[in-house]
């Protein structure tokens, strides 16, 4: 396959991936990108721009969930078994969402 075709899927892949939100396909296609050792195009930047500020907004939607489930420690709260599955994914994709950013921002696309 040649550089230019893989370069090509591999974009194609990360649109989907954020599309869907695959976070382990689409965190594994930024880490490909970034050994691809190449000067990106400028769209391909800006791909990768609105890609890191999806997640960023993706990252503030799964926070106000988080703290709404999140109950002071003087208080006893138990979470019921539904309730901690739920916590538990929206704690998952908020750390996948983050290792995906800073992928992308290994990059030197993203100033933060």
């Amino acid at each position: 396959m040649s550089e230019s075709t893989e370069r090509f899927q591999l974009f194609r892949s990360v649109v989907a991936a954020e599309y869907f939100l695959q976070y382990d396909v689409l965190f594994k296609d930024v880490k490909n990108i970034r050994k691809l050792e190449v000067d990106l195009t400028i769209e391909e930047k800006k791909c990768l721009e609105k890609v890191h500020e999806n997640l960023l907004n993706e990252a503030i939607r799964i926070v106000k969930p988080l703290k709404d489930m999140d109950i002071g420690s003087e208080e006893t709260f138990i979470l019921d078994d539904d309730e901690e599955m739920i916590k538990w994914y929206l704690e998952d994709n908020l750390i996948d969402c983050h290792k995906i950013c800073k992928e992308i921002e290994t990059l030197g696309v993203c100033h933060v």
